[in-house]
């Protein structure tokens, strides 16, 4: 059920910040901001920090190339994710692989990345920051598109992704694929087909709540009991968002806040759930003027 009053005390900051962030990252790609054990924050895609809640930032520094769609803050370091994607011409793919790299010293160097072994053919939908579970382990969701593993090159038209999560119980060192989700509809021509890029939190009780891009003009959701190796059916919600990522995360007064951008609109707009995800006030718009690309994926820390 969709509602329109009751917004989160004192949002205003973080909206002025989103606005700011799309500015300065470009609105056509993923925004993926997370908070330091030293309290900076880190701007993946753009490679910048800020030690003032995001009031200024350092100039932009070299990440290494295939890692910065993504990270996860362990104790004692940053370790990022990416995916990497090979064309046989424009628009059309053979494979992708999934790239990670470290930094132990806060940021100011970073190892040699590494391809991470991954059981499909195409990697992709790492879009929304990793989030540390209560049992310790970190969670990455992950996508993979079926229409590589049956033999063929795949577009975005002719895709059928997949949703699991990578799980990590040494801090980021090695991650283990976990789940599956899949949902068949009605897609446009010229959208994706199954699930993509998950967007994620977990609640006070443990669950955890996925939100996924699809080709059928909404988001669809899914539950897990059990730290994402089961999940339930994925069904269709309330978000009519264009095809394009979402993003959540989980204040520390209780409330989720979710950013896509709706269908028509244009502009990225805000929701704001109290009862873990069942109801939700929204959409409220957060950037002024329409926008052609995709949504920014990922703003909160």
């Amino acid at each position: 059920m969709m509602q329109r009053h009751g917004w989160v005390k004192g949002l205003t900051k973080l909206v002025i910040l989103i606005v700011v962030l799309v500015g300065m990252q470009g609105y056509s790609s993923a925004v993926v901001i997370v908070r330091l054990n030293d309290g900076r924050l880190f701007l993946v895609g753009g490679g910048r920090f800020s030690a003032d809640n995001g009031e200024t930032w350092s100039a932009a520094v070299d990440l290494p190339q295939y890692c910065t769609g993504s990270a996860a803050v362990a104790k004692d370091r940053i370790v990022l994710l990416g995916n990497r994607a090979f064309e046989t011409e424009p628009g059309v793919y053979t494979h992708a692989e999934i790239w990670t790299a470290s930094s132990t010293d806060g940021g100011k160097s970073w190892s040699e990345a590494q391809k991470l072994a991954f059981a499909y053919k195409y990697p992709s939908g790492i879009t929304h920051k990793a989030i540390r579970l209560q049992d310790g382990a970190l969670f990455q969701g992950v996508s993979w598109d079926m229409v590589a593993d049956r033999g063929t090159t795949t577009t975005q038209e002719g895709s059928d992704y997949k949703v699991g999560a990578l799980v990590s119980s040494d801090d980021g060192q090695t991650w283990t694929l976990v789940g599956e989700i899949h949902a068949q509809y009605e897609d446009s021509p010229t959208a994706i087909g199954g699930v993509d890029e998950p967007s994620y939190v977990q609640l006070p009780d443990g669950e955890l709540y996925m939100l996924m891009r699809t080709g059928a003009g909404c988001l669809y959701e899914a539950r897990s009991g059990d730290g994402g190796k089961t999940w339930t059916e994925a069904i269709p919600t309330q978000f009519t968002v264009n095809d394009s990522p979402s993003a959540m995360h989980r204040l520390a007064t209780g409330e989720v806040v979710l950013i896509g951008q709706p269908a028509g609109l244009g502009r990225l707009c805000i929701w704001v759930s109290r009862d873990n995800c069942q109801t939700w006030s929204g959409p409220k718009p957060i950037s002024g003027e329409p926008h052609g690309g995709e949504s920014a994926a990922d703003l909160f820390y």
